[in-house]
């Protein structure tokens, strides 16, 4: 590729960047644009600036020309008066030269609904006179997408912290000893596919008819998580009260069949 030298370049070529052109860019930006002085009077607003201060029925001109900025932050009054001197006191620095320039976010919320905005104040580059462009930039979508994140990793930690404990109270519910059987060898262990599930077995010596025995329960609920957790949790709770009492679990179990029978209308 060639290049040719600015002073070579016909006259024509050179582009101005004053008057009209300077305004249609300007007008042409997203951000809320203005140009104040060395006292923080405005200067010069673009379309997008009239524009929001038309549609937030602002009081005075819709331009704002002439309007001391910094004054205005300094008599906010209310939820968004540190916000208002946050600001005056960053775009004073750039003024003072203290700083290059001002980053600054902040809410302003009003009757459309909220609105975050994206403030950045920087000193232009000719010393005199003093101007300053300030620009706002609407970023509530992106707060509120940030503010949804952040809800939903605490649900998430909360939702994680409660599968942790329901693990840990599970993992108590099942056999801490393997019994001892001469001539075997029985052992037992559960992996969830999940923090937790439902998954489930258990050893338990009981009487059926005066007869001491053993018995091994071996139970599989359908799905996982904290649901199917606490349905095993059920189940053995349920059959250990009932290997408390008295009679064998076949009775129960028939008896059980004939009561879901009968409410059924069927007997």
């Amino acid at each position: 590729m060639n290049y040719q030298h600015k002073d070579s370049m016909p006259e024509s070529a050179t582009l101005k960047f004053s008057g009209s052109l300077a305004k249609s860019v300007l007008d042409s930006l997203s951000a809320n644009i203005a140009i104040l002085d060395e006292r923080g009077v405005i200067l010069e607003t673009n379309q997008t600036w009239r524009d929001y201060a038309t549609a937030n029925k602002m009081e005075g001109s819709d331009d704002s020309i002439g309007v001391n900025y910094l004054e205005l932050c300094d008599a906010t009054t209310g939820k968004e008066a540190k916000y208002a001197r946050d600001v005056a006191a960053g775009i004073r620095s750039v003024i003072k030269e203290e700083i290059k320039e001002f980053l600054y976010d902040y809410p302003c919320h009003g009757p459309d609904g909220r609105r975050y905005f994206y403030l950045r104040a920087i000193l232009v580059a000719e010393k005199e006179p003093i101007r300053v462009v300030v620009s706002h930039e609407d970023i509530t979508a992106l707060k509120l997408a940030e503010e949804g994140l952040r809800k939903r990793e605490k649900e998430r930690d909360r939702l994680r912290h409660s599968l942790e404990l329901a693990k840990e109270v599970q993992q108590k519910l099942l056999p801490k000893d393997n019994p001892r059987i001469t001539g075997l060898d029985v052992a037992g262990k559960s992996i969830y596919y999940d923090e937790t599930g439902g998954d489930y077995y258990d050893f338990i010596k009981f009487k059926d008819n005066a007869t001491e025995k053993l018995g091994v329960v071996v139970g599989d609920v359908a799905g996982h998580g904290i649901s199917s957790a606490l349905l095993m949790a059920t189940a053995r709770a349920a059959l250990r009260q009932r290997l408390a009492l008295d009679g064998s679990i076949s009775q129960i179990i028939n008896m059980k069949k004939i009561a879901k029978t009968m409410s059924r209308g069927e007997a």
